[in-house]
C-alpha cells in the first residue's frame, strides 16, 4: 500500500525540523571553532573576521543547506510516488540528472574552483555526499507507524547498525572532500585565510561527527 499524504506531510515535517536544528547547531560549531582559531590573531583582525562570518558567511551557509533539505525532500517525495527503489537504475539515473543542481548550491563545491585538476575528484566526491543525504530521507520518510520525533522516526526506518552505517558512509565523504581540498588548496577560491577556512572547517566536521554519533547512541538507549 502506497504511503499516504498525509504520512508523508507528518514525516517531511519532523526531518526538516530535525534537519534544520541540525543546521543551526552547525553554524554554531563553526562559530565557536573560528573563535578558538582566531585566538591568537591580532586583536584588530578578529572582529572583522566574525562579521563577515555572522554577517555573510552564516547567512549564505544556511541559504544553501535549506535549498539542499527542500529539493532533497522534493525528489524523495517524487520517487516515493513513483515506486522508484533505493539502489535501483532509476534511482541512479534520477541522482544523477539531479546532481548538477544539488552542484551549484553546495556549499564546499561553490567554495572550489570548477577549473582546477583536482575539481573532478571533488565533484566524484559530492555525488556520494549527495546519495548518502538522499537514502535515509527516502526510507524515513515512508514510516507508517505514529510517531512524533525524528529519534522515533529512525528507530522504526533502521535499526542502530544500519543507521550507523548511512551516517558513517555520508561523513566519510564529507572528510574525503576535506582532504581533496588539503591536498592542493589553490583549489579555494578564497583570496586568503586557506588555512584558517579549513582549519575552521575540520574542527566543526570533527565535532559534528561525535555529536551524530552520540545523537544515534541516544536513540536507541
Amino acid at each position: 500500500m502506497a504511503v499516504t499524504q498525509d504520512i508523508l506531510s507528518r514525516n517531511e515535517m519532523i526531518i526538516r525540523e530535525h534537519l534544520y536544528r541540525q543546521m543551526e547547531n552547525s553554524l554554531d560549531v563553526g562559530a565557536d571553532a573560528l573563535q578558538e582559531e582566531l585566538s591568537g590573531t591580532g586583536i584588530l583582525l578578529r572582529p572583522v573576521v566574525k562579521k563577515i562570518y555572522n554577517t555573510i558567511v552564516r547567512g549564505e551557509l544556511r541559504t544553501s543547506t535549506k535549498r539542499i533539505i527542500g529539493g532533497i525532500m522534493k525528489m524523495c517525495k517524487r520517487m516515493i510516488a513513483d515506486d522508484v527503489e533505493v539502489d535501483s537504475e532509476e534511482f541512479y539515473g534520477r541522482l544523477e540528472k539531479k546532481f548538477p543542481d544539488y552542484l551549484k548550491v553546495e556549499a564546499t563545491g561553490q567554495q572550489c574552483k570548477a577549473s582546477h585538476k583536482n575539481f573532478p575528484k571533488l565533484k566524484r566526491n559530492l555525488k556520494r555526499t549527495f546519495e548518502y543525504q538522499l537514502k535515509p530521507v527516502l526510507h524515513l520518510l515512508q514510516v507508517e507507524k505514529q510517531v512524533d520525533e525524528y529519534g522515533e522516526l529512525c528507530k522504526e526506518a533502521f535499526d542502530r547498525e544500519e543507521l550507523k552505517y548511512l551516517l558513517k558512509s555520508q561523513t566519510d565523504s564529507m572528510k574525503y572532500g576535506i582532504d581533496i581540498i588539503e591536498q592542493d588548496k589553490s583549489i579555494l577560491k578564497l583570496p586568503a585565510g586557506k588555512n584558517l577556512f579549513l582549519k575552521v572547517l575540520r574542527k566543526g566536521f570533527n565535532r559534528k561527527v561525535e555529536d551524530f554519533q552520540k545523537e544515534i547512541d541516544k536513540f536507541y538507549s
